[in-house]
């Protein structure tokens, strides 16, 4: 998203990258808490839904879990495909056009992937295999669990998008693990397929995209198969707390009901977490200050809010938004 003027009220944060300085603006995020005092539950979970419509399954599942409704288990369903299809929109589109390479286009149009994939019939799950199989190959050929079959075969699309990326970032000695576990990362970062790609020398934002296709390569599997779908489903740990987890990390809803009404609401996204000092540990420990290794390093948290990337170094200024 861009935000073509510094809108008053937006804050502004600086990283030291290399010899570059960057300056990442970006708007506070919507408050969503105020618009459902009152409401009925049900109709708070949808409102939440309205509001937040990036990642609608993700907040519909925590919402639900929060105000301790009924899970509904097609909203599984549709935060897994919602998630393969956000992951997938960076990987061929948004990281090729950073890299300058062509955008790639799957045997399902990505504005549909969603809908195509979230119903509980042969023609979902059957796409669901024809889009993995295009993406990773074979299931056979191709197993995140497995250290010996980890790395996508060399005429899947993600292959030369890694290789581009292995040509602009130095690997590191810093931590695969992110410092948050609300990060979306921390759920393949122990994985055989890490591994494996981490000891052939691709550094960390080339394992953070390395990560989204594996994870949608997961979540295209347990659709296909109606297998591991409780990896995507929303749950409620505590009383008047629901979670789900989304694309860019663990979503947290936070709910009081008085009267069979809400009485107080809150949403925690991952961007504030991610705000907090994530991605400003990790372009401390980056492997390079290319322009678009550090756009790519950003890209990767995929912040949830307009916001604009100022690049600085000392021979002049570069903009990218």
């Amino acid at each position: 998203m861009t935000l073509p003027i510094v809108a008053p009220g937006s804050q502004l944060q600086t990283f030291r990258v290399g010899d570059k300085s960057v300056r990442l603006t970006f708007r506070r995020e919507a408050a969503t808490g105020g618009l459902l005092i009152g409401k009925a539950p049900a109709a708070a979970v949808e409102i939440v839904a309205l509001v937040h419509n990036l990642c609608a399954a993700a907040h519909r599942g925590a919402a639900r879990a929060a105000l301790r409704l009924d899970p509904v288990p097609l909203d599984t369903r549709a935060n897994a495909a919602e998630l393969a299809a956000a992951h997938l929109m960076h990987l061929l589109v948004f990281t090729r056009a950073t890299l300058g390479l062509a955008a790639v286009a799957p045997p399902v149009r990505l504005g549909d992937l969603a809908r195509l994939l979230t119903p509980t019939t042969d023609a979902a799950r059957a796409e669901a295999r024809r889009l993995r199989l295009w993406l990773a190959g074979e299931p056979g050929g191709f197993d995140p669990d497995n250290a010996d079959t980890a790395l996508p075969a060399a005429d899947t699309p993600v292959r030369a998008l890694l290789a581009a990326v292995a040509a602009i970032e130095t690997m590191t000695d810093g931590p695969v693990q992110p410092s948050s576990p609300r990060d979306w990362f921390c759920r393949v970062a122990g994985l055989d397929a890490i591994a494996s790609a981490r000891a052939v020398g691709l550094g960390a934002v080339g394992l953070r995209l390395y990560g989204r296709m594996i994870e949608a390569v997961r979540a295209l599997d347990a659709l296909a198969d109606d297998r591991d779908l409780e990896a995507f489903a929303p749950r409620a740990p505590a009383p008047g707390l629901g979670e789900a987890p989304a694309a860019r990390g663990l979503l947290r809803h936070r709910a009081e009901i008085a009267d069979g009404v809400v009485a107080a609401y809150a949403v925690d996204t991952p961007t504030a977490a991610m705000f907090a000092g994530e991605l400003a540990a990790f372009l401390a420990r980056l492997g390079g200050d290319d322009d678009r290794l550090i756009r790519l390093a950003i890209q990767t948290f995929d912040p949830c809010v307009p916001h604009r990337v100022d690049i600085e170094a000392s021979e002049g200024a570069c903009r990218h938004a």
